[in-house]
């Protein structure tokens, strides 16, 4: 669907910039190079594109940290919604059986005459 669209687009674009071409020869001498490298204009266009290169390089590096992150807390909640559907069985003293579901970051605590069980959640409160 959004093919054809597409390939219009790359090939205008594409022969806008064949037909805007300068083909005529032009020749430089040595010290118009010189010249034109050292003026203004050019030594401008090298400071940003060397602060635009540095502000990259710094945000990539701190993006991909905070990337890491994220997945450290994607695999914490996938781990924790595990969890959630655990279902503890337990046996009191009359040999009845009774479950019990843990919730994400819960904190339960269940005391009778049996048994005691206690979840706590290490990361709660992270």
């Amino acid at each position: 669907m959004y093919d054809l669209p597409a390939m219009l687009l790359i090939v205008s674009g594409t022969l806008l910039t064949i037909f805007q071409s300068n083909f005529d020869e032009v020749r430089y001498t040595a010290d118009e190079i010189k010249t034109t490298l050292k003026s203004p204009q050019s030594m401008v266009f090298f400071a940003c594109s060397a602060l635009i290169y540095t502000i990259t390089v710094i945000l990539h590096y701190l993006l991909r940290k905070r990337l890491v992150h994220f997945e450290y807390d994607v695999e914490r909640w996938l781990n924790a919604n595990e969890l959630e559907q655990t279902v503890v069985r337990s046996r009191d003293n009359s040999g009845f059986g009774s479950d019990m579901t843990i919730s994400r970051g819960s904190y339960f605590t269940r005391d009778d005459t049996a048994s005691q069980y206690t979840t706590t959640r290490s990361d709660v409160g992270d």
